[in-house]
């Protein structure tokens, strides 16, 4: 999803490592209350200064355990429900990250799975996916046309 939607800075910046095999990456849409409708979140991202104050918990995330950074979506608009969704590029070492590992799966033990547990955790507006112009609230919509061309490769 970096590589369609993220400016060209955060593409140079995020994904070499990934390309490496440095580093690997997560996207971090599903919530507990609401397992994989994203239509409704929970987790929260609201603006201040240069800055957006993010909140909430995503969990059954792929590579969150081993990932430096990744995806997340979150609500940046309450009022316009899923149309007011907005994605981040966060890192797993900020202060107020806290990733948890899952295990004890009955399948899908060969990649690790964990909860990421965000306490206001301050992400800078350059972090805004696609940058504030052109991303902001269109996470919703990014995340869709995403699962729809990553769909065909799992079921493959």
């Amino acid at each position: 999803m970096l590589y369609f939607f993220g400016t060209e800075e955060q593409r140079k910046k995020y994904l070499p490592p990934v390309y490496k095999g440095e580093n690997t990456f997560f996207g971090a849409y599903t919530e507990p209350e609401h397992g994989s409708d994203i239509t409704q979140l929970n987790t929260v991202a609201v603006k201040k200064g240069d800055k957006y104050i993010i909140k909430g918990m995503k969990t059954f995330i792929t590579n969150a355990p081993t990932a430096k950074y990744g995806l997340l979506l979150a609500q940046t608009d309450p009022e316009k429900r899923h149309r007011g969704q907005t994605l981040f590029i966060i890192h797993t070492d900020w202060p107020g990250v806290t990733i948890r590992r899952l295990t004890g799966k009955m399948g899908q033990r060969t990649i690790p799975v964990g909860e990421i547990y965000l306490d206001n955790v301050e992400v800078p507006a350059e972090n805004v996916l696609g940058g504030e112009e052109k991303g902001l609230n269109q996470g919703f919509y990014w995340t869709l046309a995403y699962f729809n061309v990553s769909r065909i490769g799992v079921a493959a």
